[in-house]
């Protein structure tokens, strides 16, 4: 055990010792400026603070709860940086070039991709006109969207994740759980709370209509475990009277609810 500790606490202190260098800021091939390392520490602070690992993973860790961004941040450099070589040097799309014409592009697009402009002593880190036409499609992709559509994107990609990460925080823990187990001053249940929990619902309940707006399950054509996972949840908060209003007003999520419940594996157990 000690040999054990011992090795996790070196490998921690050699990660952390070899780490690669944050930039202060990211240049263009002209010299104009992409991002910060501003830009990059309050990134992370936004995906600390709101438990997007939950939703995602970084080099890979966790990869199984859903997109793995580094590695597609990775594929879409090379496939920017591939196209513009194939345009350099055969005045082609890549997709129209031949195999053996493919392959040098590829060999090319590998060595660019490897090469290391970061400059230690400016902190600067020089993308190539590729690989910044790569991170502007990945930033307008991800980013500046309304609450609503940012939801609806994370519900259909990542449903699982979202109900646990979110609605069940929201809607059982804070809600429906202090109204049945209450928590509050004299054994009644806490307000604020509850107030808390019901100020946000209708972000989360707007996000799910627009999901179901789609079609009548969050995934697809078919019933995926995240709405199996979602029924019995919305179940219990449509109980409650407040909540129960609130979502009332949202008619394809209350649609698709009453066709999760028309199932024979809800009816057997239906939570009343």
């Amino acid at each position: 055990m000690v040999l054990g500790f011992v090795g996790l606490i070196t490998v921690t202190m050699l990660a952390y010792r070899n780490a690669p260098p944050l930039p202060e800021q990211v240049l263009g091939a002209t010299g104009n400026t992409i991002f910060t390392g501003d830009d990059v520490r309050e990134g992370q602070t936004v995906f600390l603070k709101c438990g997007l690992m939950a939703n995602g993973s970084i080099w890979g860790h966790g990869a199984y709860l859903g997109s793995d961004f580094s590695a597609e941040a990775l594929h879409r450099l090379g496939e920017h940086q591939a196209q513009a070589v194939a345009l350099q040097r055969f005045g082609r799309a890549y997709a129209s070039l031949n195999p053996v014409e493919q392959a040098a592009v590829n060999g090319e697009t590998a060595a660019t991709l490897e090469t290391n402009r970061y400059d230690p002593t400016s902190l600067a880190l020089r993308f190539t006109d590729a690989e910044a036409a790569a991170y502007t499609q990945l930033s307008t992709r991800v980013c500046r969207c309304d609450p609503a559509a940012s939801w609806s994107a994370r519900v259909a990609g990542n449903g699982i994740s979202v109900v646990n990460s979110y609605l069940y925080d929201t809607m059982v823990k804070r809600y429906v759980l202090q109204i049945i187990f209450p928590k509050g001053e004299g054994g009644k249940p806490d307000r604020a709370v509850i107030d808390a929990a019901l100020a946000e619902m209708p972000t989360q309940f707007a996000a799910l209509d627009k999901a179901y707006g789609r079609g009548d399950y969050l995934a697809g054509a078919s019933c995926s475990s995240a709405d199996l996972l979602l029924a019995p949840i919305l179940a219990y908060v449509q109980f409650m009277p407040e909540a129960g209003q609130l979502m009332a007003d949202y008619p394809n999520l209350v649609r698709a609810q009453n066709l999760i419940r028309q199932r024979a594996s809800f009816t057997s157990t239906n939570p009343q």
